[in-house]
């Protein structure tokens, strides 16, 4: 679903006649669905293409050219992102009774890796791709995002993933929920650089907007 959801992204920026996409006002019908077989696209008179439809990944895809139902795109990103990290949570939390970190990758066809870690830290490669990453932080009950974690969650997210989560006695969570903004991907740098760790305080503080935790 996210796939189809960036490719109906692209379309947007593609066939939109204003320079950033309107987030709030385009709505997309069918792609929350249990079965996806049509998805369509309301734009109202944003859309400079109205009709225009693909078939992409045994989906269709149809732009229309009036205003209709469904959901604004954040909406959608959050749902499935909330979606994703339910199931990503449920199945790491097993590991915290384990001495060792443990980290699940979430790959954008859907694809699930997970590996085991030292003691205090896990090593992985960047991997093209990369939808959403979480990992334990055994042994203790705050979760607190490292330096490391702070790097590694702003390389998925400028690369189009949606974001990570520390689950530890309890989880913390930063998602995307439109195109990391220029501002939001300096004040993310500034918190690496200026606090080397990440809280729950420090995130609300800063102010993100195309960001939520």
């Amino acid at each position: 679903r996210m796939e189809t959801l960036f490719r109906i992204e692209d379309l947007i920026e593609l066939y939109s006649i204003e320079k950033e996409i309107p987030f709030t006002e385009i709505k997309v019908e069918g792609l929350l669905e249990d079965r996806i077989d049509v998805v369509r696209v309301y734009g109202g008179d944003i859309l400079n293409n109205c009709g225009y439809r693909e078939r992409y990944n045994d989906v269709e895809i149809v732009f229309n050219c009036s205003w209709g139902g469904g959901y604004t795109l954040q909406e959608i990103y959050r749902v499935l992102g909330i979606r994703i990290v339910k199931t990503v949570i449920s199945y790491l939390k097993r590991y915290l009774l384990h001495e060792r970190e443990y980290l699940m990758m979430i790959l954008i066809d859907g694809t699930a890796v997970i590996l085991e870690g030292d003691q205090n830290s896990i090593t992985f490669p960047s991997v093209e791709g990369a939808l959403f990453i979480a990992h334990t932080h055994p042994r203790t009950h705050q979760p607190i995002f490292s330096r490391k974690d702070l790097i590694a969650t702003l390389d998925v997210m400028s690369k189009r993933g949606i974001g990570s989560c520390i689950v530890a006695g309890e989880v913390l969570c930063i998602l995307r929920e439109k195109p990391l903004t220029l501002e939001d991907y300096e004040k993310f740098e500034y918190l690496i650089n200026q606090f080397g760790v990440g809280e729950r305080n420090i995130f609300d503080r800063a102010g993100f907007e195309s960001v939520y935790i």
